[in-house]
């Protein structure tokens, strides 16, 4: 995870996250790529290349500072 702090670390201090520590961001994300897998493995969904890169996209919709929530 230390990978994912540092990157974390460097997106905050050049404004691109939301205002929240960045440990805080790391575990959401965590959680939501936890659970795509887990989600797969139970046989809830079917991961593919598109499907991940969606998701990467609402993911990121979600922690960058100028996306509204709610």
């Amino acid at each position: 995870l230390v990978p994912m702090w540092l990157a974390g670390q460097q997106m905050a201090q050049q404004g691109a996250t939301r205002d929240m520590p960045v440990e805080v961001l790391i575990a959401l994300v965590w959680g939501a790529l936890v659970g795509l897998f887990k989600a797969e493995r139970l046989g809830y969904i079917r991961l593919d290349d598109d499907l991940l890169a969606r998701s990467g996209v609402a993911c990121w919709a979600a922690f960058r500072p100028d996306s509204t929530p709610g």
